[in-house]
């Protein structure tokens, strides 16, 4: 056998622990942030704390940022509100893990708390997700697909039930299974029957699992018990109240101006204190220690600084998109990240970790960003897409002016819709449908 020898040139992009540090700060909301530099400043020397910016801190940006939310005087707005939020999960998470966990599948482990949405489920690539976790922390360490799925299924198996379900059908099962309830008929039906039952057939579910219409409603009242929303009630039993991240104001020209809430953090700059006695030390170890302090202060203050530039420049750009919705003169526009991250010239995580748990303060009161995002439907009118927001209204409104006596089914909407220009499927008005809290055909029947 012989053996050749070669060479070969190949492209790889690898990413620095500063810009992991970066990105990392770029995702935190505002009181986490607080947080963050609390902590630092106890931990790094360098760091210091006045009642007033110093001009060895931040430096001043081509940005205009308000210095105080009590300058903020539109009576229409107030600075909080309350809020249901959960509480403590990624704490509760953790604690339920083995202590000695490997640090590659801890990380896996913290990537996945954050795909968690909302409700608890939790949906993700792993194939795609592998390849991040590579480009970030390199292949000796391992991450697969084949090991974040495993990774996935031991913390499906944490409390509260159901947390990291990929969906709902998923979330009731494990609950039913966590009971001892597999080998009943409730079981089955979401098992088997999903779509029959969030459509309301109780008559097909009848036939098919041969047992009487009122059996079949008994098991619907099981599962109506079961909680559908696994992060429901991880709260502390008080009001939460969101501060604001990014303030939007309109100008009088119809342009939005963005200020962040975070001038508080012009109060941490480098102390010259210990500069000073870094370039007076003869001791090499007490200036290699000052060198990497110094180091570490000046990284997180520049992270700082581009963190409000990206902050605003998406706000700004969401926000002139979303004009009409935020004036309360129209809906939503079908948007998302990947579509304002092509506007931007920015990679889509970008967006994501921009906008991930911020608030916005506007004219019209606060809201969520990722409220802000509405998926696009195929439409065959002028516009080309409309927003799912635009179809839950049409929905809604349909759904309002039937008969009660004859109530449509979700296949007679989806066609009164197909005839207005909205392409859309049966199961897409049955997702959409329950979204709004709306009943199947069966249970509007007067």
């Amino acid at each position: 056998m012989k053996f050749d020898y070669f060479q070969t040139q190949t492209q790889t992009q690898t990413i620095s622990q500063n810009q992991i540090e970066s990105l990392r700060m770029l995702a935190l909301t505002t009181p986490e942030l607080r947080e963050f530099l609390k902590q630092e400043y106890m931990e790094n020397p360098m760091l210091e704390l006045s009642e007033h910016s110093s001009s060895a801190g931040i430096s001043p940006e081509p940005v205009t940022y308000r210095h105080s939310l009590a300058e903020y005087t539109d009576p229409q707005i107030a600075p909080d509100i309350p809020s249901p939020e959960t509480y403590g999960i990624r704490e509760v998470i953790l604690e339920q893990l083995p202590p000695d966990l490997p640090d590659p599948d801890r990380r896996v482990v913290e990537y996945l708390l954050d795909e968690l949405d909302e409700k608890g489920f939790c949906r993700v690539d792993a194939a795609a997700m592998s390849q991040e976790l590579n480009r970030i922390y390199g292949h000796s360490h391992a991450h697969s697909a084949r090991n974040i799925l495993q990774i996935l299924e031991i913390l499906k198996e944490c409390e509260p039930v159901g947390i990291f379900s990929a969906d709902l059908r998923e979330c009731l099962l494990r609950q039913l299974s966590r009971s001892g309830r597999e080998n009943t008929t409730v079981f089955r039906i979401v098992s088997s029957y999903y779509k029959e039952l969030m459509e309301g057939k109780i008559s097909t579910l009848s036939r098919t699992l041969k047992i009487s219409t009122l059996e079949v409603r008994k098991c619907i009242e099981e599962i109506a018990a079961l909680n559908p929303v696994p992060l429901r009630g991880f709260s502390d039993g008080q009001a939460e109240y969101h501060e604001p991240d990014v303030i939007l104001t309109r100008q009088k020209d119809g342009s939005w101006s963005a200020f962040i809430n975070d001038d508080w953090t012009e109060n941490y700059s480098v102390c010259d204190y210990y500069v000073r006695i870094m370039q007076t030390t003869e001791d090499p170890d007490l200036l290699a220690y000052f060198e990497k302090k110094l180091v570490r202060a000046k990284q997180i203050l520049l992270n700082i600084r581009q963190r409000r530039q990206t902050i605003l420049s998406v706000t700004i750009r969401l926000a002139e998109i979303q004009n009409d919705f935020l004036c309360r003169t129209g809906p939503l526009q079908a948007l998302t990240m990947s579509r304002l991250a092509e506007e931007l010239n920015i990679h889509p995580s970008t967006v994501s970790r921009a906008l991930k748990d911020k608030w916005i303060q506007y004219p019209g009161g606060m809201i969520a960003a990722k409220k802000l995002f509405s998926t696009a439907l195929e439409s065959s009118g002028s516009s080309g897409a409309v927003s799912s927001s635009d179809v839950k209204s049409r929905i809604a409104a349909i759904i309002d002016g039937e008969d009660r006596s004859r109530p449509l089914s979700d296949a007679a909407i989806a066609a009164l819709l197909t005839e207005e220009g909205i392409r859309i499927s049966r199961r897409g008005v049955a997702k959409y449908r329950t979204e709004l809290g709306i009943r199947g055909s069966f249970e509007r029947k007067d």
